[in-house]
């Protein structure tokens, strides 16, 4: 990626700008990939990113580029990931820093897997435009498969999922329900209490990745669902920042038993 080929956009560009706010609203199904790709013993993603605008302090509107991190963590608050690209003019970054964003910089995401593309809401804004030359020659240059520019994928056509339904639960929450009770059961402390190394606790980070299934089994085992984060947000809180609308009911539940229990 640090040769990735540079394309030019208008700093003012509203078909872009629409892209950028549809990679937000769909951040979600990026984040929910990225939390089981970290669980998936053999890797299923060939690339995941995201993008966002860098500038050097007082730096002119013409001098802003929009570059892709790759590595990325996020834990409610904040994202992180490594500069992939070069910079053409910016000097206040380098390809390899690691860089903190807040999520509202974020301008679009991506993950491919099986050499299809998933996200890049701003590149099929620009392969849109080119002509199919061109358009042929960016897909070569980044070597996946980007499918039609006027349609944006989501997700994977997951068994039972030919419509691509980006709300239906991912098939690894579902599987991997049964054999969390069981590793629940040999090791309670490291599934219920332990936190990881953004502070979260497994509850926690699966509530932030949408994965109902596995919430509902934490919670059956006894994961604590008003246990906070270093920022003190609790489980429910990190399922409403990104919407994940069947986790918010199971964890307003066990709020509420909790709080009868009390």
């Amino acid at each position: 990626m640090s040769k990735s080929p540079v394309v030019y956009a208008p700093a003012v560009d509203a078909a872009m700008s629409a892209a950028s706010t549809e990679a937000q609203r769909t951040f979600k199904y990026f984040w929910r990939e990225l939390t089981w790709e970290q669980r998936r013993i053999i890797p299923g993603l060939e690339l995941s990113a995201i993008k966002a605008a860098f500038a050097d302090p007082g730096g002119k509107v013409e001098e802003v580029e929009h570059m892709w991190l790759g590595d990325v963590t996020f834990d409610g608050d904040v994202l992180e990931g490594t500069l992939l690209n070069r910079p053409n003019t910016v000097r206040s970054v380098r390809a390899g820093d690691r860089v903190p964003l807040a999520r509202d910089r974020l301008e679009d995401w991506m993950y491919t897997m099986e050499g299809r593309v998933y996200g890049g809401h701003t590149i099929q804004v620009l392969r849109g435009r080119m002509t199919s030359e061109a358009r042929r020659d960016h897909d070569e240059a980044w070597g996946f498969d980007f499918g039609d520019p006027r349609a944006v994928a989501l997700v994977p056509a997951w068994p039972g999922n030919a419509s691509r339904d980006p709300d239906v639960e991912h098939p690894m929450s579902e599987n991997m329900s049964k054999p969390l009770a069981e590793q629940i059961a040999e090791n309670r402390d490291a599934f219920l209490r332990s936190t990881d190394p953004s502070g979260l606790t497994m509850l926690h980070a699966m509530a932030l990745g949408g994965s109902a299934g596995c919430v509902r089994v934490l919670l059956d085992e006894g994961a604590d669902p008003v246990a906070r984060t270093r920022s003190g947000k609790t489980p429910r809180m990190l399922a409403e920042q990104l919407g994940w609308s069947r986790v918010i009911e199971l964890l307003a539940a066990a709020e509420r038993r909790a709080a009868t229990d009390a």
